[in-house]
């Protein structure tokens, strides 16, 4: 199917993100490691100040995921389409997804859950872009769903439409990385998916695995907040991260405090 990336990610904001895309602000849950080596740049070109890893698809926090989004995107379009099989779709689409990149924002700007599971247990640092926006034709900034049953019924709308080739094919090549667990829910995650086609390839270990990604550059402009966890020591924290922040570049970046009281003990 020859459809081109441009009409297919139209179709996707219409189908999917047109009513989030009145969020003005995505934050990305990380460490005071990540923001001093390799977050924030110094003497870097203008435009690439800030770096933040797309990692590679297989490696997402939600094991089911990837393959849940495949069977059930697979199975409605044998419905709507029987000329191919169930298996036929899942092979198709599993195919893409080995090559797919994300990189994770979150709608919260101040959620214990989250802090908890990606800023060293509460001592690290909500990051505030501005809206984040495709970089090219080739990747997308789309909301995961977790109702599985009010994503189908979504489905099926569009797929009973004169729209069907189209949003058949966005299905195949973005959902698997857009359906998670319910469980996952206090994420309200928002990520920025691509193939990343001109960027290589890196690998870095965690617990023991070895896991692929991609760098990906912002401008400096975009960020426009940085939220301190609730553990961190609020004035010294403060006064260190404003001296890093204003060292490179970063004085229009506005520091807050997390809101939440909690020890870490």
């Amino acid at each position: 199917m020859d459809i081109p990336d441009v009409e297919i990610i139209s179709v996707f904001f219409d189908c999917f993100m047109s009513a989030d895309m009145k969020i003005d602000t995505f934050y990305h849950y990380t460490t005071i490691d990540a923001l001093v080596n390799g977050i924030t740049k110094e003497d870097t070109e203008v435009g690439k100040e800030i770096c933040l890893r797309a990692t590679h698809s297989r490696f997402v926090n939600d094991p089911e995921e990837i393959k849940k989004g495949a069977r059930l995107i697979s199975s409605l379009l044998e419905q709507q389409s029987p000329s191919k099989s169930q298996k036929e779709y899942l092979r198709d689409i599993m195919k893409l997804y080995e090559n797919q990149f994300l990189i994770s924002f979150s709608e919260h700007e101040d959620s214990l859950p989250m802090w908890n599971a990606y800023s060293n247990r509460s001592t690290g640092i909500a990051i505030g872009f501005d809206r984040i926006k495709s970089r090219s034709q080739k990747d997308v900034v789309l909301k995961c769903w977790y109702d599985t049953t009010e994503f189908a019924k979504e489905m099926e709308y569009y797929l009973n439409s004169e729209k069907f080739e189209i949003v058949s094919y966005a299905l195949i090549k973005y959902m698997p990385q857009m359906l998670k667990h319910k469980a996952f829910d206090y994420e309200k995650e928002i990520r920025l998916i691509g193939d990343f086609q001109d960027v290589k390839v890196k690998f870095r270990e965690k617990n023991g695995y070895i896991i692929p990604y991609k760098e990906i550059y912002f401008s400096k402009e975009q960020i426009k907040t940085i939220t301190l966890g609730p553990c961190q020591y609020p004035e010294n924290a403060e006064f260190s991260l404003r001296r890093l922040l204003d060292n490179r570049g970063l004085k229009h970046v506005i520091i807050n405090q997390s809101r939440i009281p909690f020890r870490n003990i």
